[in-house]
């Protein structure tokens, strides 16, 4: 079975809107999610995964990292690179 994460960045990266993803995760047998969270990771999450793969696994994947633990990552690595 398919995790609540894993199919909201699925239909993130499909472009699906509210209802196409709502009923994507109840052919999986997952609670629905409302406009509010819809919003925000199409709006947020999404883009910072898309832009920091490192972290997609501990995510999406294993569930590992927390939303604020994915920013904290992100703000940390961020903060460790070399500008030149």
């Amino acid at each position: 079975m398919k995790s609540k994460r894993l199919i909201l960045f699925e239909a993130a990266k499909q472009d699906l809107d509210l209802d196409q993803t709502n009923a994507r995760l109840n052919q999986s047998g997952v609670s629905e999610v409302t406009q509010y969270e819809y919003c925000m990771w199409q709006q947020s999450i999404v883009p910072l995964l898309q832009s920091n793969m490192f972290y997609y696994d501990q995510f999406i994947v294993t569930g590992e990292l927390s939303v604020a633990g994915l920013v904290q990552s992100i703000n940390q690595r961020r903060q460790n690179q070399v500008i030149s």
